[in-house]
Parts: structure tokens; sequence; C-alpha cells
């Protein structure tokens, strides 16, 4: 969960049927997912419990999944783990597998994909920004 600030004041918490974060009143139009790490990630790719998610978020006019970790950590995976030596090779996936997954993920689904590394909070207060200032702007559009 992303920390408190200026923008999240009002903040309401609550289960989403889609995504882990949105706004209110705006639940149908925007969703956002979040992966903070890799191993999160990695585990992700190979359930259909993460690909159903994205066939949800394909009835969303605005869907993000934001991951908190860098493309040399998506890459490198495992080595990337903090983790020590016979651990790591415990692991069967390898980078090469989950970027795969990435790119399927890219082509089948509308959702946006957005590498934020330990930016993920900032990148999400502007979309939420930016969403507000959109769909304001052409609900006002829509009225007028």
């Amino acid at each position: 969960m992303f920390d408190s600030s200026n923008s999240c004041e009002g903040t309401v918490s609550e289960k989403l049927d889609t995504g882990d974060y949105s706004l209110s009143g705006y639940e149908d139009v925007f969703t956002i997912e979040r992966k903070g790490s890799i191993s999160e990630f990695a585990q992700n790719v190979v359930q259909d419990r993460f690909e159903k998610e994205l066939q949800r978020m394909e009835d969303i006019k605005y869907g993000y999944i934001i991951l908190e970790f860098n493309m040399e950590e998506l890459i490198q995976y495992p080595a990337s783990l903090k983790l020590n030596y016979h651990q790591k090779k415990k692991i069967r996936l390898r980078g090469s597998f989950i970027l795969k997954r990435l790119i399927e993920f890219s082509i089948l689904y509308k959702t946006k994909i957005l590498f934020c590394g330990e930016h993920g909070k900032q990148v999400a207060d502007s979309i939420f920004k930016r969403i507000i200032e959109i769909e304001g702007i052409r609900h006002k559009k829509n009225s007028g």
C-alpha cells in the first residue's frame, strides 16, 4: 500500500473488484494494479487469476499496472534477488520468461504497464491528477 500524502487526503480503503487503487466515483473508469516487487510479478505471470484481472481491466477505460522495480531486475531475475545462491537456484522462472509474458500482456490487453522503480507512488499520484483533469474536462463538455 502506498503511504499517505496530501494528494491522498480523503482516501477510502475498500476492496475493489478490479485493481488495487482507483478514485471514488471513477471505479468503472480507472484502476491501478500495483506490483511491489519483481518476485510478486514473477508469481503473477503464471497465475490464471492475474490474467483474469487483465481481462476485467479491458472493460475499464484507463487501466494501469505500476511495476515498482526496473527492467534490469526483471531481465536478471532471479539473480537480481537478495537471496543466497541456494535459494536462487530453487527458483525455476527466469527473466526471459517473465519478459515474454510481459510482452504478451502488452500485446493482448490495453492496460498500460509502467516500470516505475521506487517512484510508483509519485507516478500513481500523477495518473490520479491527470485522470481527474481529463475526465473533468470531458464531463464539462458533455454536460454543457
